[in-house]
């Protein structure tokens, strides 16, 4: 927590800048919260990754953490037409 801090308005498809350096840990859940994959990966492949989840179409959404501190850092998700 940040004093005055804002929530980031992401466009899709939008990747934080601040993951392309991180080592992350991925969790894809179904509907039920159930994961269904799970991975790590340096932040620069993070969008192929997403891709590689999302192609799963059992998985709803994406939790990615810092895979070194476990810390909880954004969620994809799934954005339907």
């Amino acid at each position: 927590m940040r004093k005055n801090a804002k929530n980031p308005k992401l466009e899709v498809n939008e990747i934080p800048k601040f993951l392309n350096h991180r080592y992350l840990s991925l969790r894809g859940y179904d509907n039920d919260g159930m994961i269904q994959e799970m991975d790590t990966c340096r932040g620069d492949d993070l969008r192929n990754k997403i891709q590689l989840f999302l192609n799963n179409l059992e998985v709803s959404y994406i939790q990615i953490h810092n895979a070194r501190s476990g810390c909880y850092n954004c969620q994809v998700n799934r954005v339907t037409k």
